[in-house]
């Protein structure tokens, strides 16, 4: 019915990187996995809601003419409503080396940023069936894409109907691909503000509890937050090793140490770290940014 393939099939043309904490840093190295974070409980939590009041705003008032209003009316209310129970897990990247603002929001009062370069981020995607998408963050393509899937349904639904003597209309089949249509589009849209960032992410299909009752819990792990339990997917990042070599493969080769106030210790600490788990790498540097741990 609905195409949406063009917003995941992107590929990252540069690095990408990864800003976590010290002791996140460690985890991902010592386990091999990035944890996959619920969208729904992210920092950003508005963001995933974005794709749906783009629909409240631009559509819903504009379709009152339409001969199908009450059945679209029905779909897109819905697809909107449930979008509280869509179970999307991804992974944050960033063009930006060094940005003062993720070693805020990220790396805590020091932190490490993780350098991938995009074929191997794309291998990690695909052994966990997970896509890589760029975020986007202009308003206006935002309506865009809400927009034409909307319209998109809108005609289809309407053939359908017209049809439906030969061939039966399934609303609840409909209801359920617009659902989770909406939501994937919720994963990739961000407010304008952050743009800065250039933000990648790693994302799941989507996981229900309304349709599908599909959350995987055998996968799942969860973690303790400021305020609540914080669900997450293990990604497996281990690749195959080369012929010859004997180190493993995590996907990146470039760690950045955040900004500290000691310039010697963090850089041997990481690499004996490193050396110690026996894992590839290609280079250690320090953050050029001016920002003390006290601060």
């Amino acid at each position: 019915m609905v195409d949406l393939s063009k917003h995941f099939t992107d590929s990252p043309s540069a690095e990408l990187y990864h800003y976590t904490s010290i002791s996140g840093f460690m985890g991902i190295v010592e386990s091999k996995r990035m944890w996959a974070t619920d969208l729904q409980y992210m920092n950003d939590t508005k963001e995933i809601k974005c794709a749906g009041e783009i629909v409240e705003r631009e559509i819903l008032d504009k379709i009152n003419e339409h001969e199908n209003f009450e059945e679209l009316n029905r779909i897109f209310r819905s697809g909107i409503y449930n979008g509280q129970y869509a179970n999307i897990y991804g992974i944050s990247f960033s063009e930006e080396r060094d940005l003062l603002s993720q070693w805020r929001g990220y790396g805590g009062d020091a932190g490490m940023a993780i350098c991938f370069s995009p074929q191997k981020l794309a291998d990690i995607a695909r052994k966990n069936q997970m896509f890589l998408v760029k975020c986007i963050y202009d308003q206006k393509t935002q309506a865009d894409i809400v927009s034409n899937l909307c319209n998109q349904y809108a005609e289809d639904i309407s053939k359908r109907i017209a049809d439906d003597r030969k061939e039966k209309y399934d609303a609840r089949a409909v209801a359920e691909s617009f659902f989770h249509h909406l939501s994937m589009l919720g994963a990739i849209v961000k407010h304008p503000a952050f743009k800065d960032e250039n933000e990648w992410r790693m994302v799941s299909g989507v996981y229900d509890i309304v349709y599908r009752g599909n959350v995987p819990l055998k996968k799942m792990g969860f973690r303790a937050g400021s305020s609540t339990i914080i669900p997450y997917l293990n990604v497996s990042i281990n690749l195959p090793t080369k012929f010859g070599e004997s180190r493993q493969d995590l996907g990146f080769h470039d760690v950045l140490i955040g900004p500290t106030s000691i310039s010697e210790l963090p850089w041997r600490a990481v690499s004996q770290f490193l050396d110690a788990q026996n894992v590839s790498y290609s280079h250690i540097s320090p953050s050029g940014v001016p920002l003390r741990s006290n601060l």
